[in-house]
C-alpha cells in the first residue's frame, strides 16, 4: 500500500511540474522580443552623447561628430533641439528636447533682454536671440512666453521647427533710379555706362536674393 501511494504522488509531481513548465513557456513565446529598442520613432526627445563637455543646460545643439553625438549650435547652424541637460564629460549621455509644435513647452538661454511675445532665433554659443539686425542665416525656432532682462537667463518659449531665416544688406538699388536715368535720342557712351552700372547693381540684388532662398527660407532685408 505504501508503494502505491508514493508511486502515485511521485507521478501527481511530474505531471505538476510538466504543467508549470509548459506554462512557462507558453508565457515565453508570447512576450514581445525587444531588439535595438533605440531605433524606431520617438515622442518629443532623443538621448545623444556629447562631443564636448557642456556646463549649461537648455543650449540649442545640433547634429555633432555623427548620428549619435550633438554639439551647441552656432547662430548659423539648423538646432536638432534644447538639450535638458549638462555634459560633464565629452560622451556624457543628455536628453534632447525636438523642436516641433507640441503641447508642451520648452526652456532656452536668452543672448540679451527678450519681450514676451517676441519671436526667437538662434544666437551664439547655442542661446536665442531677438529678431536679427546683421545679416547673417539664421533660424525660427519659437516665441517667448517669459520675458529675459539680460543675457543668460532661462526663459520659456513656445518651440516650432526650425525655419531658415536669411537677413541681407540693404538692397542697392533702390525705385525709380533705372527710371529716372536720363537717355537721350542719341544716347551718348556716359548715359549706356549710367544704365549699365545700375542694371548690374540690380542684377547684384538679384543674385543675392537668390542665394538667400537656395533653400525654402524666410528673407529679411535690413
Amino acid at each position: 500500500m505504501t508503494t502505491i501511494l508514493l508511486t502515485i504522488t511521485i507521478l501527481a509531481l511530474a505531471l505538476a511540474a510538466w504543467v508549470v513548465l509548459s506554462k512557462l513557456k507558453s508565457d515565453e513565446a508570447s512576450l514581445p522580443s525587444f531588439s535595438n529598442v533605440a531605433e524606431g520613432t520617438h515622442e518629443g526627445s532623443l538621448s545623444k552623447k556629447a562631443d564636448a563637455i557642456q556646463s549649461t543646460r537648455f543650449l540649442m545643439v545640433k547634429i555633432g561628430s555623427d548620428a549619435d553625438h550633438i554639439a551647441v549650435c552656432g547662430v548659423g547652424d539648423r538646432p536638432l533641439g534644447l538639450a535638458t541637460d549638462e555634459a560633464e564629460a565629452i560622451e556624457d549621455s543628455v536628453n534632447v528636447n525636438l523642436l516641433s509644435p507640441s503641447a508642451n513647452t520648452q526652456k532656452a538661454v536668452a543672448s540679451e533682454a527678450i519681450a514676451v511675445g517676441e519671436s526667437v532665433f538662434t544666437a551664439a554659443s547655442g542661446k536665442v536671440q531677438n529678431e536679427p539686425a546683421a545679416a547673417g542665416t539664421y533660424y525660427l525656432v519659437g516665441r517667448a512666453l517669459t520675458a529675459a532682462g539680460a543675457d543668460g537667463e532661462v526663459i520659456e518659449i513656445e518651440p516650432q521647427a526650425p525655419t531658415r531665416t536669411v537677413v541681407i544688406a540693404t538692397l542697392g538699388n533702390t525705385n525709380a533710379e533705372i527710371g529716372g536715368l536720363t537717355i537721350g535720342a542719341t544716347y551718348s557712351q556716359t548715359e549706356v555706362q549710367a544704365l549699365r552700372d545700375k542694371s548690374e547693381e540690380l542684377a547684384d540684388d538679384v543674385r543675392a536674393l537668390a542665394s538667400a532662398l537656395s533653400e525654402p527660407s524666410l528673407v529679411k532685408v535690413l
